[in-house]
């Protein structure tokens, strides 16, 4: 899910992005498993500050540092760099690098995460606040 402050409209404006995501069992419905380990959920919290952000502005491609925290504690930092694709309305994020710390640490991974089209009439009315999205997160042996 994303949470926009301000709510996001047709016009660019800066823009604080909380995306926040529930992977495996937390999410519904959901899977996450890993061969050899006992792992079966995380979340993840991250914000992004945008200077000029709008409904019909395509999200930038970028990099950053993704914190997954499992369900025993234990943490992921997943260093990535990320390219988005726009097609008929939907965005798709396409995360790829390394997890740099914790637990998986060494090992390459990719998440994907689809973003829906936006409402028309609350981007030319009173803005859209939140956004759900559906991502799936694959660490390689």
């Amino acid at each position: 899910m994303s949470q926009y402050s301000p709510p996001l409209t047709n016009t660019p404006q800066a823009t604080t992005i909380v995306n926040q995501g529930l992977l495996g069992l937390a999410a519904s419905p959901g899977l996450c498993t890993a061969v050899g380990t006992t792992v079966l959920s995380a979340q993840y919290s991250e914000t992004i500050n945008n200077p000029s952000q709008s409904c019909n502005t395509t999200p930038s491609s970028g990099s950053g540092n993704r914190v997954f925290t499992w369900d025993n504690g234990q943490t992921s930092t997943f260093t990535y760099t990320s390219t988005i694709t726009v097609i008929n309305g939907t965005s798709a994020s396409v995360r790829t690098g390394t997890i740099t710390a914790g637990r998986f640490s060494g090992h390459q991974a990719e998440q994907i995460t689809f973003f829906p089209t936006l409402d028309p009439t609350a981007c030319a009315t009173t803005g859209v606040a939140t956004a759900s999205s559906q991502t799936t997160l694959t660490i390689q042996p």
